[in-house]
């Protein structure tokens, strides 16, 4: 990595290799995402988004722009990440490819605002566009953001038909990822809904795929979400191999929400063994973590298996505040569904 990012530096500086320069930012920006590396990669964008403004190149402009979004995005400046995305939104009719992704950014962005009314409106925008230019790639992923938008503010129940038409688009398409993605989705989304074996098909083949892509980030994902499974179906052993396996692809990725999330799950896998001590112990570190992240949802999460944690250990006034701090996050967040859950069923992540 060290050695690419000093190849971009050198272009920058030469005024004449400003075309590598560009090429090279496009190029290295999915790499350094999976990488876990936003932190380091974003003046980087910055920079070469300047230059391609001043060139007046646009369509290095357009992707630059949902770059600087993605990594504006990923270190929690929701707010400040819209910036880029909508003055991408200005460019995309122009972009000759993934004009769409600034729409499903911002959607994200909006979301994670607590603001789902506007996240669907812009996504209700970008499918009549899809729709109309029948791009399926663009459909695909409006679709699964619809899912993904309408999922915790109105149950699992309302969001599976735009998995399951993403999904089927998507083979249609035989777009890898993309299958792989709503796959993920749709196992959530299943296993929620009491349909285990169906949840079950859904991640195997998921996890295939990524272990396929050589998408570590993905397989420690669907990991994760086989766990739980594993967990409702009262397979420890499974679920011990399952969550140990996510945990750590996320540690080594250096994934805060990732690893808090899968950590609240190792809590509920502790509690299920009547495990207090160890479960207690994973759950402090998911709050511990989950506090330094802008993400109300995910400390949502931490808080409320640490509810059932304190209920478990016969702590019911102390699992009472946890609950109720739960409850203010989701709310918080927009996901008024899983503030209703809060206390009624087991609290776990994915």
């Amino acid at each position: 990595t060290a050695s690419i990012l000093q190849a971009l530096d050198s272009a920058l500086a030469y005024s004449g290799d400003t075309t590598l320069a560009l090429q090279l930012a496009l190029a290295l920006h999915q790499p350094m995402i999976h990488a876990g590396l936003w932190s380091e990669w974003e003046p980087y964008v910055s920079e070469t988004l300047a230059l391609a403004q001043r060139l007046g190149q646009r369509q290095a402009e357009f992707h630059l722009l949902c770059a600087l979004g993605d990594v504006r995005a990923l270190r929690g400046d929701w707010q400040f990440a819209l910036v880029p995305l909508q003055a991408a939104m200005g460019l995309a009719r122009g972009a000759e490819k993934d004009w769409h992704v600034p729409f499903t950014r911002a959607a994200e962005c909006q979301m994670n605002l607590g603001r789902p009314m506007d996240a669907e409106a812009l996504l209700a925008r970008a499918l009549r566009r899809a729709r109309r230019l029948n791009d399926e790639r663009a459909q695909i992923d409006v679709l699964a953001m619809v899912g993904r938008a309408r999922a915790p503010a109105n149950g699992w129940r309302s969001a599976v038909g735009y998995f399951e038409a993403a999904l089927a688009l998507a083979r249609q398409a035989d777009s890898v990822t993309q299958i792989m993605s709503n796959l993920n989705f749709l196992g959530i989304a299943y296993r929620e809904l009491g349909r285990l074996s169906r949840a079950r098909e859904c991640f195997d083949e998921a996890l295939t795929l990524t272990r396929r892509l050589g998408e570590r980030a993905g397989e420690g994902v669907v990991l994760s979400n086989l766990g739980v499974l594993h967990l409702m179906t009262g397979d420890l052993e499974a679920a011990q191999t399952a969550l140990g396996s996510a945990l750590a692809i996320h540690r080594s990725l250096g994934h805060p929400v990732k690893t808090a999330l899968t950590l609240v799950n190792m809590g509920r896998l502790g509690m299920e063994r009547n495990e207090l001590t160890s479960a207690g112990g994973y759950l402090a570190e998911a709050v511990q973590i989950a506090s330094a992240v802008p993400y109300p949802s995910v400390l949502a999460r931490a808080c409320w298996a640490t509810g059932d944690y304190y209920k478990a250990s016969g702590e019911a006034a102390v699992a009472s505040l946890a609950y109720a701090r739960a409850k203010a996050l989701f709310r918080q967040a927009g996901q008024v569904y899983q503030a209703g859950r809060v206390g009624q069923v087991p609290g776990h992540s994915g």
